[in-house]
């Protein structure tokens, strides 16, 4: 063991609120018990129980914050326009132990870890008959307790760890456990789930944690876990990382996974009807639109990841409001150069099924008169005064290409040089200084947004939230492979990804045929050009860069723009929140660089 203590960790009370039931979501129940051990006798309260635990997923996928703390402050996003919103997540500026973002997923973490604690703890009474039954439960619970860990520890390090619950207990002094022994009980858990989870649910209840979700979880916590080893013990855990990837790869058929056929049915299949037949995914949070009371915390702004990356393009020359681009009301996040240049888009299908470069017309629109917008002010050279957009045409085109003619095109245009400082390939670019209007004309990263929308007013939408899918395992097992110095065999992987990704006929052109070339900056990109949007980033950078110097150095080659990052943010703060409520605060200790309790 470390030299960082262990004690329990309890939440003062808990409160359900109990949800009718739905064919996309778990049904939940209210105990209004003295105790625990009398309010789940059965094997129906007991899974009501089970339910509860997983809802705090909604804190976490899905939602804004979610996104702030797992994708942005990283190589591959910026502000929309030069923006400050959230920018203590988002641009690491005046980041502090008070914000509610880091205090909302700590809070989300740890209600959920309460949840699995007491069903561990209760279990035994609930008058399980079938054991099997009652051993699935618990499979769901110790994935959901790893996976709440997994979380903590990559957020903000060295945590509390609690794997007891005790009645009543009101625990005011804590001390933390290092991340190697949380990542202990974590990997314990996910032995127990996989070896017990089914491997699969009915479909009514598809978004469960099943076989599948143990064992690629268990692939991603081995990965992460042998980043804080060295030597030799180093080399072992790379090998059970690449050994607990190979397991699921080997035996996709039996586990009904697979690459679909086409990347952009990725993202489309988070909707619709057949969700549940979902073949590459392996662990979704499902939203449901019938009964929204069951998506938690968001209940109807439902699934808004699709949102925070779309540029603004209603009121604009030539559109008019219409959601069949998506929800343009709440723009957060840009790419950055360096993501847009991970593509070549000439034989690269990814890049054509997350970004959107062109806007239709639906409305017609002449320049002459409107060229002094206060806002936007929009500029066109005299030659394209007169000329206007009819219904059908280009409106907006903004591009990563060499494009040109600003001025004198009559849509809006803005192309790489535009936007970004001297973009080269391979290297990081600047945004422009204008916060006006440049900055705010990108390429619209549409991943998941529904390919069928029928409702063109509303602002939301319930499309379920990917966390898991098969295509993570082929890269763990090739980013293992570059750790063991087998990159032969991280090709033959990557290769894998990379074929499924290729435009028709560009198979043999997107294969690597020279395995020097699979490093793990290779890895990097290929994860970035695969997952970008997936609230991956931030933990990949976080794993792979063990200093925090060697962090920074990686995100500013790329997001020069990060100008205040600093190497102690590799680890969140410690909520203010959390540290009020101890007894013994600076026994605790803040996460260094940040203010230290008193």
């Amino acid at each position: 063991m470390k030299n960082i203590k262990n004690i329990s960790y309890a939440v003062a009370a808990f409160l359900v609120t109990a949800a009718a039931s739905c064919n996309k979501q778990l049904d939940e129940v209210n105990p209004h018990s003295a105790t625990v051990e009398t309010a789940y006798t059965t094997p129906t309260g007991f899974t009501g129980l089970v339910n509860r635990a997983y809802q705090d997923l909604h804190q976490i996928y899905g939602i804004e914050d979610g996104m702030f703390l797992t994708e942005a402050g990283t190589d591959l996003w910026f502000n929309d326009s030069r923006g400050t919103y959230a920018q203590q997540y988002t641009q690491y500026v005046g980041l502090a132990p008070g914000q509610a973002q880091g205090k909302n997923h700590w809070t989300a973490c740890y209600r959920g870890i309460y949840y699995c604690n007491v069903g561990l703890h209760v279990v035994d009474g609930a008058n399980f008959t079938n054991q099997t039954e009652k051993n699935q439960r618990l499979g769901e619970l110790r994935f959901l307790r790893a996976l709440y860990y997994y979380h903590i520890v990559e957020q903000y390090g060295a945590a509390t760890l609690d794997t007891t619950y005790k009645q009543g207990a009101i625990i005011t002094e804590k001390l933390r456990t290092a991340p190697e022994d949380i990542y202990a009980v974590m990997i314990d858990d996910l032995e127990f789930a996989k070896a017990n989870l089914p491997l699969k649910w009915a479909d009514a209840e598809y978004s469960r944690a099943s076989k599948k979700s143990a064992m690629g979880l268990y692939a991603k916590v081995l990965l992460t876990r042998a980043y804080y080893a060295t030597g030799a013990d180093r080399t072992a855990w790379f090998t059970k990382a690449k050994a607990a990837a190979e397991d699921v790869i080997n035996n996709r058929g039996a586990l009904n996974l697979d690459l679909y056929p086409n990347f952009a049915q990725v993202g489309a299949s988070m909707y619709g009807t057949t969700r549940s037949q979902n073949t590459e995914a392996m662990f979704v949070l499902a939203y449901s639109e019938a009964n929204n009371t069951l998506n938690a915390y968001t209940t109807t702004n439902g699934n808004r990841i699709f949102k925070w990356t779309i540029p603004k393009y209603t009121q604009r020359p030539g559109m008019s409001t219409s959601y069949v681009y998506g929800a343009d009301n709440e723009q957060r996040l840009m790419p950055t150069w360096h993501l847009l240049d991970l593509f070549n888009e000439d034989i690269d299908a990814r890049y054509n099924a997350c970004f959107q470069e062109v806007w239709i017309a639906n409305q017609a629109w002449a320049w002459k008169g409107n060229l002094d917008n206060s806002k936007l002010k929009y500029q066109k050279a005299a030659s394209a005064t007169d000329s206007v957009i009819a219904v059908g045409d280009t409106a907006m085109y903004f591009t990563k290409k060499v494009w040109g003619g600003r001025l004198t095109r009559r849509y809006m245009e803005i192309d790489r040089n535009e936007l970004y400082k001297n973009p080269q390939p391979g290297k990081g670019a600047s945004l422009q200084d204008d916060k006006v209007y440049v900055t705010s004309c990108y390429p619209g990263f549409k991943k998941f947004l529904n390919p069928n929308i029928t409702n063109t007013t509303r602002t939301t939408d319930y499309g379920d939230a990917m966390i898991m899918r098969y295509a993570e395992m082929l890269l763990i097992a090739a980013e293992a492979s570059v750790q063991l110095g087998d990159q032969a065999t991280a090709m033959k992987y990557v290769n894998d990804v990379r074929k499924r990704a290729a435009i028709p006929t560009h198979e043999a052109d997107m294969e690597i045929t020279d395995p020097s070339k699979v490093d793990i900056n290779f890895i990097l990109d290929e994860r970035g050009r695969e997952f970008a949007g997936e609230q991956m980033r931030w933990y990949d950078l976080k794993r792979v860069f063990r200093s925090g110097v060697d962090w920074v150095a990686y995100i500013l080659k790329y997001n020069p723009d990060m100008t205040s990052i600093q190497p102690f943010h590799r680890d969140r703060p410690i909520p203010l929140a959390e540290l009020q409520t101890l007894s013994n605060p600076v026994q605790y200790g803040q996460n260094i660089g940040y203010d230290q309790p008193k």
